[in-house]
């Protein structure tokens, strides 16, 4: 879960909001390698099964936070807009 205490998100937003930038206007490509570089670096700066099962977790737990926040809303919100798949 993405949830760290304030002051520890101070340190870190000014970096996501200027990579953020970066990428905003980029093809969805540029995006995955910034991710991929970023993870690839953290694996070899402390390289090991264990570092590459909390990269591996962490991305995964990304991703479903990602589906549960943001995801299912859209599509509840497509749902009301267009209706729903006939079953």
């Amino acid at each position: 879960m993405p949830y760290i205490p304030e002051k520890d998100r101070k340190k870190i937003d000014p970096h996501v909001d200027e990579l953020f930038k970066v990428v905003k206007d980029r093809p969805i490509g540029e995006l995955n390698y910034a991710i991929s570089k970023l993870i690839w670096k953290l694996f070899d700066f402390k390289r090991g099964y264990t570092t590459a099962c909390y990269l591996a977790g962490t991305l995964i737990l990304v991703l479903f936070e990602f589906v549960r926040r943001r995801l299912n809303a859209y599509e509840d919100e497509k749902i009301i807009e267009n209706g729903d798949v006939d079953t």
